[in-house]
């Protein structure tokens, strides 16, 4: 949401106000940032595509796990391993 005119007004007169008062703080916020809000930010469908995929791929990495953990399990027999005897009946 854009400001209004007296909004930019308040707001030129609260940077002024704040330079006259401490010179030092301005200068350090002048350095810090440098570039638009929103300027980082991914131009229209990126916001959504990239997580999508993102998801897509985590999503695909956990089938191919657990399709190795399977075959490796069928390979072995698809037997249990002998039991540590921590919880026997």
């Amino acid at each position: 949401m854009a400001l209004s005119p007296s909004e930019w007004r308040i707001l030129r007169e609260l940077a002024e106000l704040t330079a006259a008062e401490d010179p030092d703080y301005v200068q350090r916020l002048a350095t810090f940032g440098g570039h638009e809000p929103g300027e980082a930010v991914l131009p229209g469908r990126g916001r959504v595509l990239v997580p999508a995929l993102a998801a897509g791929a985590l999503v695909a990495l956990g089938f191919a796990a657990t399709a190795v953990a399977v075959a490796a399990f069928e390979a072995a027999g698809g037997r249990r391993r002998a039991s540590s005897g921590r919880f026997r009946r």
